[in-house]
């Protein structure tokens, strides 16, 4: 059974999930004696994508998470137009990963918040840090 835990500010939780960062925000924000292992994306997160994606329309997507002014060739995740549409791709060594072709940048938007989130959801769900040991960031120590 999951401890029950106040909600961080929406706001806090749309910018760990826009950042790429959910995990790292939810075990740094974890009461005292709460371990990760106790807690799943539904004791952390209350917004749904529709409220991620309406605070998108509103704010804009950080640099730091997805680059949508222009392609540089930094690895990193981009919402561009181009051709009469948008892409949407990952940047790795300067080539496109997983390119998305949409016809408006609300489509586009919408793609990049839902994998945000869906990425977010993923992370938070404590068994998938078990399955992956490698990609567990150092901060949390080990797990049994």
């Amino acid at each position: 059974m999951s401890p029950q835990l106040t909600p961080r500010p929406p706001d806090d939780q749309i910018r760990a999930i826009l950042g790429w960062r959910a995990f790292r925000w939810a075990v740094d924000h974890l009461p005292t004696g709460v371990s990760i292992d106790d807690v799943r994306f539904v004791d952390l997160i209350s917004v749904t994508q529709e409220d991620v994606d309406r605070w998108v329309e509103r704010h804009g997507f950080a640099a730091t998470s997805v680059r949508d002014d222009r392609y540089d060739g930094v690895e990193g995740l981009y919402l561009l137009p181009e051709e009469g549409g948008w892409v949407v791709f990952y940047s790795e060594r300067g080539q496109r990963n997983f390119a998305h072709h949409f016809v408006t940048r609300a489509e586009a938007r919408r793609w990049v918040v839902d994998y945000l989130y869906d990425s977010a959801r993923t992370s938070l769900n404590h068994r998938w840090w078990h399955a992956h040991p490698d990609a567990r960031p150092a901060s949390i120590g080990n797990m049994p």
